[in-house]
């Protein structure tokens, strides 16, 4: 575990939650349709912004002892928000709502494993952003970067907290 205070942790959790909303900020109508997919992420955004701010000050065992702890919550938490309001012809979007962990994805996978979609309006693997990176061939080994899903977990936080104007401190 990472040592922390309290304070700012809550502070790193309102600062990246602010940055999923920051666009309604500005005191403009908000249109019907944008002000549903809002009300149906709201959950699943704070809950991204639980595991990258809170959940994020520990190591791989603590990891998964919130992973394990958080999916039975959140599953009763989106269903008693949301069922009702979602129809049988719409199953599909509320079942985008939950953080898809299956067994087929192994033992390690877990909640960090995710980030929520706002504009999907769903769940999506960081690995799907990966790509093969191409490398010319006279660059020097120090000019070289492979992507990593730790890379891709990291550069999405903080790019989303810098376009927002949020400061941050990154150390390791």
């Amino acid at each position: 575990p990472c040592p922390s205070t309290d304070p700012n942790i809550f502070n790193s959790l309102l600062n990246l939650f602010s940055c999923f909303i920051e666009k309604y900020r500005d005191g403009k109508a908000i249109e019907k349709n944008e002000l549903e997919i809002l009300y149906t992420s709201i959950i699943p955004i704070f809950l991204y912004c639980l595991i990258w701010s809170i959940g994020i000050t520990t190591n791989d065992v603590g990891r998964k002892k919130i992973s394990e702890y958080l999916l039975p919550i959140e599953k009763e938490i989106i269903k008693n928000n949301y069922e009702n309001i979602f129809s049988e012809e719409r199953s599909e979007e509320l079942s985008n709502l939950f953080i898809p962990i299956s067994e087929s994805q192994g033992s390690n996978a877990n909640v960090y494993d995710f980030l929520f979609d706002m504009k999907e309006g769903k769940w999506v693997n960081f690995a799907t952003y990966l790509q093969n990176p191409t490398i010319d061939s006279k660059a020097n080994y120090t000019e070289i970067i492979i992507p990593t899903v730790d890379s891709i977990r990291y550069t999405h936080i903080i790019k989303n907290l810098l376009l927002n104007n949020r400061h941050l401190i990154v150390t390791g």
